[in-house]
């Protein structure tokens, strides 16, 4: 092999070795940026994650205080309950009855029959006897005129003084019959009076007790509703907070997916650049090879072309003479055999 043919392969071989370097440098490049950006990411990723921990950890937490608080803080108003009853006003008493005493009546037989007549009749009579007796006239008729005038006029007399007294005790029953019936009806209607103001007193003691009553449920319903209302504001703070935690778990997820999406373009990107990378490696030393090969061949093919030039002497290299027809040049009608 001479030394052109060496120059030729061996430039071939330059031009492989400095494509396959070049590629050997892209694809160290390659996986160095690569590897330098999944850094960066996994590095930006453990610092949101590091600092979303609290506010997820906090959330998780609530959320667990929550779930185990749902059930309870039922608000279930206080019945009222009153035991008592409305007392009832009972009288036992009985209003008392007003018999009036019947008309006044006075006749011969209500004189008859009063005793002041009775004893001025008979001491009259004994009068005009004893008169008679000692006038000697007690036997004889005009004592017996004697004693019907001493009884008219002693009737006559005492007529008026008994319808006086009759009345007068008509008068005087009547009064009291109507002062008794007034008392009666008083002493009743003071019972009725003292009867009423006590169920008056025991109506305001029950009204005093169910209104104290009333009140404590009020007030025990009030507290229900503070308590109540207290658990559910510490219910809507443990809602906040496990909502803060699932934003902050949902934006780090968004975040764990956009960086490993990075991550896996990266290394796809990383990949094609490798592919690239070999390809041209490979295709570099292939165009060498190739080119090597072509170039060779090419030089072959001009040495056994240059061979076959007659010399001066009419002979070639190889003590081949070639014919030669008159006017004909073997490269072409129209080009200038080459020199050598």
């Amino acid at each position: 092999m001479s030394w052109v043919a060496a120059a030729v392969i061996g430039g071939s071989l330059v031009t492989a070795y400095a494509g396959n370097q070049a590629a050997k440098k892209a694809s160290s490049a390659s996986n160095y940026a690569t590897d330098q950006s999944i850094a960066e990411q996994k590095r930006q990723f453990d610092i949101n994650q590091q600092n979303m921990q609290p506010f997820i950890e906090g959330g998780t937490n609530a959320f667990k205080q929550l779930q185990a608080g749902a059930g309870g803080g039922q608000y279930t108003p206080e019945a009222f309950n009153y035991s008592g009853a409305p007392p009832s006003f009972s009288y036992n008493g009985q209003v008392p009855t007003y018999t009036p005493n019947a008309g006044f009546s006075f006749d011969s037989s209500n004189l008859t029959n009063d005793p002041a007549y009775k004893f001025a009749l008979s001491q009259a009579l004994e009068a005009t006897n004893r008169q008679n007796a000692g006038s000697g006239m007690y036997e004889s008729g005009n004592r017996a005129i004697a004693l019907q005038d001493r009884a008219a006029g002693l009737a006559s007399q005492q007529y008026q003084n008994a319808f006086n007294n009759a009345l007068q005790g008509y008068n005087v029953n009547t009064a009291n019959n109507a002062n008794n019936y007034a008392t009666e009806a008083g002493n009743e209607a003071t019972a009725y009076q003292r009867a009423l103001t006590g169920f008056g007193i025991n109506q305001g003691n029950e009204a005093t007790q169910y209104g104290r009553a009333l009140q404590q449920n009020q007030l025990d319903q009030s507290n229900q509703a503070t308590q109540y209302n207290q658990y559910q504001s510490y219910l809507n703070r443990l809602a906040a907070m496990a909502g803060i935690g699932q934003t902050s778990a949902t934006s780090l997820g968004n975040q764990g997916a956009t960086t490993a999406g990075n991550i896996g373009n990266a290394y796809l990107q990383n990949g094609v650049n490798q592919g690239n990378a070999a390809a041209t490696q490979w295709g570099s030393i292939n165009n060498a090879v190739q080119g090597g090969t072509n170039n060779y061949l090419t030089y072959l093919q001009n040495q056994k072309l240059l061979s076959m030039i007659p010399s001066a002497t009419g002979g070639g290299s190889n003590g081949f003479t070639m014919p030669i027809a008159p006017n004909v040049n073997p490269y072409g009608l129209n080009s200038t055999v080459p020199t050598y």
